[in-house]
């Protein structure tokens, strides 16, 4: 199988390696030079994201060169913090700009040569944050929410010709932003996740590897949280209490 992956940050990496170790082919798509990311994947493109006909135009080239792929990863985004008082005008619209409607952009650019080939499937990363309350990503909440309801609705639409959608949503794994945190910070965060510790980009990797698999392609409009059990809120709280002897 063919797949494609657009967006090689650190999660990025992690999906097309898995992928690549699974047996598929990846094309990888990327913003900046491709020469600097030299042996990811069996192909490297450079497309605009924020521009449909850039994306039009990428995946023209990839299924030229490459050849018909049957999976599209979309692993890219944009996270701001800023409070809902002090953010800056445009803030909200700019995130959904990268977060929602650019994975639409490139979408519909490969949905049309998929029900061309047959089918195929389609995996979204989002967020967690999506599903809980966090300070001062009230813009990037509701941007990643609205991705997971856009991949709900395209897996509705698109299931007849054999394509399926389904998003995955990472909590909080030592890579991007998170990687940058201060130590203190990461260990703050890790005492609420139930399983102890942040996530890995091979945490995530392995999810969208199993759902771009044949052998899952009955599960589609579905969400999955790779969180270490972050979202579940109530069990980290328990178990803070029965380790202060409080339970």
């Amino acid at each position: 199988m063919r797949a494609i992956v657009i967006g090689p940050g650190g999660l990025g990496t992690a999906i097309v390696h898995a992928l690549s170790d699974a047996g598929h082919e990846v094309a990888v798509g990327l913003r900046g030079d491709p020469d600097e990311l030299p042996g990811l994947g069996i192909a490297r493109r450079r497309v605009d994201v924020t521009d449909p006909e850039s994306c039009k135009a990428f995946m023209a080239a990839v299924w030229k060169d490459v050849g018909p792929c049957s999976a599209v990863v979309n692993c890219f985004g944009a996270l701001d913090e800023a409070p809902v008082l002090g953010s800056p005008a445009g803030h909200l619209e700019r995130l959904l700009e990268v977060n929602v409607q650019a994975v639409a952009h490139v979408c519909r650019a490969a949905v049309f040569r998929m029900m061309k080939n047959g089918g195929g499937t389609i995996v979204n990363v989002g967020s967690a944050v999506s599903r809980a309350g966090v300070p001062g990503l009230s813009a990037y909440s509701a941007a990643k929410g609205a991705l997971s309801a856009y991949g709900r609705a395209l897996a509705a639409e698109l299931a007849r010709y054999r394509i399926t959608c389904n998003t995955v949503l990472p909590g909080f794994i030592d890579s991007g932003p998170t990687a940058r945190r201060s130590e203190p910070w990461k260990k703050a965060v890790a005492g609420h996740i139930p399983l102890g510790r942040l996530g890995t980009p091979d945490d995530v990797a392995a999810l969208v590897t199993a759902l771009v698999s044949p052998a899952l392609a009955y599960v589609t409009g579905q969400e999955f949280v790779v969180d270490g059990g972050w979202t579940l809120g109530s069990p980290a709280l328990t178990r803070d209490l029965m380790e202060s002897g409080r339970g």
